[in-house]
This record gives C-alpha cells, structure tokens and sequence, in this order.
C-alpha cells in the first residue's frame, strides 16, 4: 500500500500528460499528492518527513508551473530534491559522521567506519551528477524526452548505483550471525539444570 501511494499519482500524471500535456498531468499531480499524504497518515497514523517535504516541494513548484504555465519549475523541483539530499549526506557524513544505511543495518552487517563514509560518499557524487543530469536533459531536450527519462532513465539509474553499493558492501561487510540456536541451548540447559536442582533438593 505504501508503494501504490507513492507511485500511483506519479503513472497517473505520466499517463495524463501523454494524453492531454504537462498542465493538467501537474494539476492531477498535486490533487492525487495531497489525497495519498492524507491516506498515508490516515493508514500508518504519522507522516514520512522525507515523503512530506517532497510533496511540498512538488506542490509549490506544480502550483508554481501552472500558474506560469512553465515547465521549468518541474525540472527544477527534482534538481533542488536532489542538492537538499546531497546537502543532508555531506552533513552526516562529515559533520555528525553518520550514516544512515549503517543505523538502518546495524542488526544485520557490521562494517568498518570508513565503508560506511565511502558509502555516503558516493551517494553524495550520485546525487550531484543526478541533479546535473536532470538539469542538461531539461535544458538541451523537449519535455517529452526529459518526461520519459523521469519515469524510465532515472530508476534505472538508480536502480543500478544501488546494486554496485550493495556489491561493495557486501564485499566489505560481514554479517551479523544470530545466535537463536545458541540461545536456545542456553535456555534448555538451563531449564534442566533448574529441574535437576529440584530433584536433588526434592530427595533431600
């Protein structure tokens, strides 16, 4: 439900815009924005603060392209979410020396620091090159071809950053072994220790 509530407005405003054009896709875009961030809280009780700032941003600079009746502000929007991320990593990275893959996978893999700040790093430089990109195809190309590498060039681009990420980890990281069956033993020993002090204390 998550995934249909963020993806859904965004197929609807793609099919829309090849139908009728970028103003009324955008309009359709901010109305089906609003309702999805309503439903959201609605169904999960709070708001994703990443989720939320997104959306508006998309709203100002939707309102912003209809009023103007100028595309650029689209273009934009996705170029500054991009600088905002970048500027967010650069701070944890070498301000709070955080990363937030390693809190968010802290219970499965341990890593050295340095991996983690490579990590964040080369987001950092994706982020930037994104940004740049989405900004020389909106400029030098039609709003077709920057419409289509929206939906279709940028996913996979990502998709193929975060699957090198996820080798270079992977290379340098070790998994956190759980020790379930260790424990369990544990328990059970204990268990018949205890029994075995109760026989003992019974024949006493």
């Amino acid at each position: 439900m998550n995934a249909i509530l963020k993806f859904l407005p965004v197929i609807i405003f793609f099919v829309i815009y090849k139908k009728y054009d970028i103003f009324l896709a955008t309009k359709a875009l901010i109305g089906l924005t609003v309702l999805s961030t309503v439903i959201y809280y609605f169904l999960y009780k709070r708001i994703d603060k990443m989720m939320l700032f997104s959306n508006i941003l998309l709203v100002i600079f939707g309102l912003l392209t209809i009023k103007f009746q100028n595309e650029s502000f689209l273009i934009w929007k996705v170029t500054i979410i991009y600088w905002i991320l970048a500027i967010g990593l650069v701070i944890t990275t070498f301000v709070t020396k955080k990363s937030a893959m390693e809190v968010a996978m802290k219970d499965e893999l341990t890593a050295p620091k340095h991996v983690w700040r490579n990590i964040n790093i080369a987001l950092i430089i994706f982020l930037i090159f994104c940004s740049g990109l989405n900004l020389f195809v909106g400029w030098h190309y039609d709003l077709d071809t920057w419409v289509n590498f929206k939906m279709f060039g940028m996913p996979v681009l990502l998709v193929v950053f975060l699957v090198l990420q996820m080798v270079y980890l992977f290379k340098n990281a070790k998994m956190i072994e759980k020790n379930e069956n260790t424990s369990l033993q544990t328990d059970i020993d204990s268990q018949m220790q205890n029994s075995s002090d109760k026989t003992t204390d019974t024949q006493k």
